[in-house]
């Protein structure tokens, strides 16, 4: 038992046997107690700290993600996406490789392919053209480059493949990089 204690943390120990309580009493249904919530948002502010110390990027995802949310709606009006994708592309700068590989950020980048203008287009592709071939093995990046390679002009197309010649059979032969290379008409 004291183990157990040790491991949780008296935070976590607090909260358990709040929500134990709860549990067995079956006889009312009330609201949760003050201390129970005392407790939960306690747990939720460590959590969120705990994810802000092991991942360097963690508030520049936040941030990409709340534009990412605002932008893919359906119901946006043309000009206020645009300044949404030029103000995340604008952030991106210098970065889009790392946030490529990224779980999150990447969506956040996929969409901002999807609907950028060719000029930021062109930028993104610019950054991401010397690591191809990296990022054409990796589990999230991959999908970035299906998408820019859906929306690319002849010479990116031309460019991209250059890159892959002679090491297709190898991405064919990755778990990650065989989607990229069927999911496109390259």
């Amino acid at each position: 038992m004291k183990q157990e204690i040790n491991q949780l943390g008296l935070l976590q120990l607090g909260v358990i046997l709040e929500l134990e309580t709860l549990r067995y009493d079956h006889s009312t249904v009330e609201a949760p107690t003050p201390l129970l919530i005392y407790l939960v948002a306690k747990l939720l502010e460590e959590a969120e700290a705990r994810k802000k110390r092991r991942r360097p990027r963690y508030t520049f995802e936040q941030e990409l993600t709340s534009l990412w949310e605002k932008m893919r709606r359906r119901d946006i009006a043309k000009e206020d996406r645009s300044k949404l994708i030029s103000e995340a592309v604008q952030k991106m700068k210098g970065k889009i490789p790392e946030i490529a590989r990224s779980s999150v950020s990447s969506r956040v980048l996929q969409t901002c392919v999807k609907y950028c203008s060719q000029a930021e287009k062109e930028a993104v592709f610019n950054e991401l053209q010397p690591r191809f071939l990296d990022l054409a093995s990796k589990k999230y990046a991959v999908h970035v480059l299906t998408k820019m390679l859906d929306g690319a002009s002849k010479p990116q197309r031309a460019v991209c493949i250059s890159s892959l010649r002679g090491r297709v059979a190898r991405l064919l032969r990755h778990m990650s990089g065989s989607i990229g290379m069927w999911s496109s008409d390259v």
